[in-house]
């Protein structure tokens, strides 16, 4: 029994791709390690899903090969460390756009403080707290009120 041609085209569907890398992960692992011991090549997978797990597979000499070809690794490190970089950098400018929203948030939440004649709950005494406590129930009373007066027309 040979290897069958598998068609490869792109899946539209998110769950679908993920589902479909993990059941395909081992077959794939399996035909790169036949390749290694059929061809006597060193060989090395690896798969970025995306639900971002990374699987790695490498045929048993591989290691001697990465330690003999230093440069290669030394480049392979450099080129992480800029993409870690450009990463931090995106991230940081981020954190940045977040800081100044949380400025103008500020801003908003006192002028309409001040633009209601409110004041934070934290800085209020226990008379204002009661008086509040008194109008949040009246109005809940009010608001069931007019909510069992609209079904109520609705019921007819």
């Amino acid at each position: 029994m040979g290897f069958r041609k598998i068609k490869i085209n792109y899946i539209e569907k998110s769950l679908t791709r993920r589902m479909i890398i993990s059941k395909c992960r081992a077959g794939i692992f399996n035909k790169a390690n036949a390749l290694a011991r059929l061809h006597d090549v060193e060989v090395a997978v690896f798969i970025n899903s995306p639900a971002g797990r990374q699987y790695l597979f490498r045929s048993p000499g591989f290691n001697s090969y990465s330690r003999k070809s230093g440069r290669s690794s030394a480049s392979l490190k450099k080129a992480r460390i800029l993409k870690l970089q450009a990463k931090l950098v995106g991230v940081m400018k981020k954190l940045e756009a977040e800081k100044q929203r949380e400025k103008v948030l500020k801003k908003r939440f006192e002028e309409t403080l001040q633009k209601n004649n409110m004041k934070e709950i934290e800085n209020s005494s226990l008379e204002e707290l009661i008086a509040f406590k008194e109008k949040l129930e009246t109005l809940r009373k009010t608001v069931n009120q007019k909510r069992m007066e609209m079904e109520a027309s609705l019921a007819y």
